[in-house]
């Protein structure tokens, strides 16, 4: 029996996405005195990003203030964030490497 006889099925283990798009949040009229949340993602110079964002963001804006929160790993989630919606103002998301 030759191999050319012989057929081979491939299969795709990966499922459909399904995705649903999502409005862009509105734009804050202005982020003077605002708490804004820096949401750490656990990877190494991750905090060097949010060093850079706070010096940029504090020379533009007056009375800024930041709560970093950190995930425990990149892979983790973040169960703590529907608890701050109603306190932070902005929030950014550090991917560091």
């Amino acid at each position: 029996m030759d191999i050319l006889d012989h057929s081979i099925d491939i299969l795709n283990p990966v499922s459909p996405r399904h995705e649903k798009a999502l409005p862009a949040a509105p734009r804050l009229p202005n982020l003077d005195g605002a708490l804004i949340g820096l949401l750490h993602n656990g990877k190494p110079g991750a905090t060097e990003v949010f060093e850079g964002v706070r010096r940029a963001l504090s020379g533009r804006y007056k009375n800024l203030k930041f709560e970093v929160r950190r995930k425990p790993s990149p892979a983790a989630g973040a169960p703590f964030i529907p608890s701050l919606i109603d306190k932070w103002d902005a929030a950014i998301v550090a991917i560091g490497d």
